[in-house]
């Protein structure tokens, strides 16, 4: 292989190979790390990858991609509540999916992307174990401000 053709498969398929970089390391951090005693369901760390694999359909689901992580990620923390929370690549692969509904060409899928992102926000936050009041009101915002960081 020639260093132009490494150099265009690293700019094409870059960005998939760190989404799947960081799915590994979400299910590692589950189970191998400091929260690993705590008793965590075996599903705990599949879904966390799952959550962040979810980013790969980004090309294909430019909408549906990003919203299905934050649905999926709402829904998966009823079940335990520090599982969104604790995961840092979670945590990136929400920014990055928030970014990217903020980024969806249609206004009324960027509108309905900052409601998805805004009401996720606030269950996942809802369900965690240790939360304190003012997590309310600056967490969601925290994600409103990414979700709108294309200036639109």
């Amino acid at each position: 292989m020639n260093v132009s053709r490494i150099a265009s498969l690293g700019r094409r398929h870059g960005l998939d190979l760190l989404i799947v970089v960081g799915a590994l390391a979400s299910a590692l951090e589950i189970a191998l790390g400091q929260d690993a005693a705590r008793t965590r369901a075996w599903w705990a760390a599949p879904a966390a990858a799952l959550l962040v694999l979810l980013l790969l359909g980004r090309h294909r689901w430019r909408f549906a991609a990003p919203a299905s992580l934050w649905l999926l990620a709402a829904a998966l923390s009823f079940a335990d509540g520090g599982l969104v929370t604790s995961t840092t690549g979670v945590f990136v692969a929400g920014m990055a999916a928030a970014f990217l509904l903020g980024n969806v060409p249609d206004p009324l899928q960027r509108r309905v992307g900052l409601a998805i992102v805004l009401g996720a926000a606030a269950i996942v936050v809802a369900n965690k174990p240790d939360r304190t009041s003012g997590e309310f009101l600056s967490i969601p915002l925290l994600w409103a401000v990414i979700d709108r960081t294309d200036g639109r």
